[in-house]
């Protein structure tokens, strides 16, 4: 995929999800969506050349609640291995800011498009809002529920 046709996937992506089209120059394309930060990063020409070459999507969830880093911590580990592994996808924390983040690699290859593309990030802008919604904002109780296992919070 060249960085024409990365321009052109983009715009694709903006005409989905009803947004202006953007003048994409370089090599990655930042945006809001419902409240959260998505940035596609497009990979160098050394990494193109490479027969599995991949783009990835993060999504910033939010920045954790004080005081309970290390819960979510747990609860972000739990997700890792039985949910987003399956997706090529991690949640992690951005250092500087406090802010879970989602990545996702995204194999560049034909079938790539505009809607599949918006399909996704519109996938995942649904897990940010559980997790902000559920996680970020449960009580002391229900965070002692969840990081003792007494509650099902996540499924594969």
């Amino acid at each position: 995929m060249s960085q024409p046709v990365f321009s052109t996937l983009i715009d694709d992506l903006c005409a989905a999800l009803g947004m202006v089209p953007a003048n994409v120059a370089g090599t990655h394309f930042s945006f809001e969506n419902d409240g959260f930060q998505v940035t596609l990063r497009y990979p160098d020409q050394a990494a193109l050349a490479e027969p599995d070459a991949a783009m990835y999507l993060l999504i910033g969830f939010g920045v954790l609640p004080p005081g309970r880093t290390l819960q979510v911590f747990r609860l972000m580990l739990e997700a890792n291995l039985s949910v987003y592994a399956q997706d090529q996808a991690q949640l992690g924390l951005e250092p500087a800011s406090g802010e879970v983040v989602l990545i996702a690699r995204v194999g560049l290859d034909a079938d790539i498009h505009g809607d599949w593309l918006a399909d996704l990030v519109n996938h995942y802008i649904q897990h940010g809002r559980y997790w902000r919604d559920t996680i970020f904002a449960c009580t002391d109780e229900m965070y002692s529920a969840l990081c003792t296992g007494d509650y099902l919070w996540i499924r594969a």
